[in-house]
């Protein structure tokens, strides 16, 4: 029997052994210190004397054998509860520690503890999504995110991505999408969140060529978002045809406040990522124009030239294709307003100007979608003399009736032409 009682009492030490190390590996040093507290009393108490009532030493022995093994059972059943608070402990961790490596092993020890840490992640997860917590850093947030990834199997983050992507498109519906989403769609699903930026790109574009301007900006701002969480996620070419769209929708968007500002900035992000990218330096440039602040349009316009043939300073048909001609012109007459504006020479002006008007007569004037009206009014302003009667005729032929700047600019030349007929070739 002697033998019977050391076997169970080194068994139920080697339990008591395992479940301490365990609780101790895993911080829980408390429930540790008190579970070998207990478990060393318990053994005390088996090994301590006993006196058998009416003399009867049998059944106490008996007793005394067997009580080993009725800590055994006592403790397996336990373990299972101390398991569930150690779980729940190491749960608050993973939500509270101040660092990622934190996180991983107090999900690491939870999981050891029986806890479904990527069911309990995915529900924090959601609920955040869904109400957002100011006193949780979206940085904090993407580290759990990453966390759910490392201990969720393939199944459950396929299906979690699937869930965030509809929401995404479901807030899109309603006009409001978080950086909180799409940085987490981001972290969790990189392929799909660069074939939803694509999408999204091409609806918005449609969408703005259908004049939907709420619908398209909130597409094109989402991808962009998408972008500008991580810029590694799509190639330079794709950001800047989003951003082009999205700087064209800013444009043309008059209920948006500062919407030219906007637009602006925009093209500044497209510069950002793709230097050369001269459709954004010239827009730039004419939107600066249009705000009146001439410097910049200076400035950027001469920046933009540099990216093409000669800095649009050769002849008009050495250009190698009608791209390069047309973003010539429209840099030149750019930068001859900034000039004419500012109170540069109008020499200087003049050359910016002839030259730009060089260019739209050996392009046949981009006809029929461009106008070159606005070269031939600055080539009319600088004149130190009156101005030509073909250069104020060009205005005349050349400029935008729908446009109220353009039609300053033709009665302009209809007053400086008084009766004189203009005829076009």
């Amino acid at each position: 029997m002697t033998v019977i009682k050391w076997l169970l009492t080194i068994l139920f030490l080697l339990l008591v052994g395992e479940l301490l190390l365990q609780l101790l590996r895993a911080g829980e040093a408390t429930i540790g210190i008190i579970t070998a507290l207990v478990s060393l009393f318990a053994t005390l108490v088996s090994f301590l004397p006993r006196a058998a009532p009416d003399g009867d030493h049998r059944l106490i022995r008996l007793y005394q054998t067997l009580l080993p093994g009725i800590l055994i059972v006592g403790l397996l059943l336990l373990r299972g509860a101390i398991f569930d608070l150690a779980a729940a402990q190491q749960i608050e961790r993973i939500l509270t520690a101040d660092t990622a490596s934190e996180t991983i092993r107090a999900a690491e020890n939870a999981e050891a503890f029986g806890a479904d840490v990527s069911m309990e992640l995915e529900t924090w997860l959601t609920a955040y999504l869904d109400k957002p917590d100011a006193e949780v850093s979206l940085n904090r947030s993407v580290t759990l995110l990453e966390t759910y990834a490392a201990v969720a199997s393939p199944e459950d983050i396929a299906a979690f991505s699937t869930r965030l992507a509809n929401q995404i498109r479901e807030d899109i519906a309603t006009g409001i999408v978080s950086e909180e989403e799409v940085t987490l769609f981001n972290k969790l699903d990189p392929e799909a969140s660069n074939t939803l930026a694509d999408s999204l790109n091409d609806s918005g574009q449609v969408a703005l060529a259908a004049n939907d301007l709420v619908g398209a900006r909130v597409q094109l701002e989402t991808a962009a978002l998408i972008d500008q969480v991580d810029p590694t996620l799509r190639d330079a070419e794709h950001q800047a045809a989003t951003l082009h769209n999205l700087g064209q929708l800013y444009e043309v968007d008059l209920s948006l406040e500062n919407n030219s500002q906007l637009a602006i900035d925009t093209y500044r992000r497209i510069i950002a990522i793709h230097p050369n990218d001269v459709e954004a330096y010239y827009a730039m440039a004419a939107l600066s124009l249009r705000q009146e602040n001439y410097v910049d349009a200076v400035n950027i316009a001469e920046q933009g030239r540099t990216f093409l043939p000669d800095a649009c300073e050769g002849v008009p048909t050495a250009f190698e294709s009608d791209i390069d001609a047309l973003l010539c012109y429209f840099l030149l007459t750019t930068e001859a307003g900034g000039r004419y504006n500012q109170g540069d020479s109008l020499r200087l002006v003049q050359t910016l100007a002839a030259r730009a008007t060089d260019i739209a007569a050996a392009f046949d004037h981009f006809e029929p979608n461009y106008y070159t009206a606005e070269a031939y009014y600055y080539l009319a302003l600088s004149s130190e003399a009156l101005p030509d009667k073909d250069t104020l005729c060009a205005i005349i032929f050349y400029h935008d009736e729908s446009d109220d700047m353009q039609q300053e600019w033709a009665d302009y030349a209809r007053v400086q032409l008084g009766d004189y007929p203009c005829f076009r070739d």
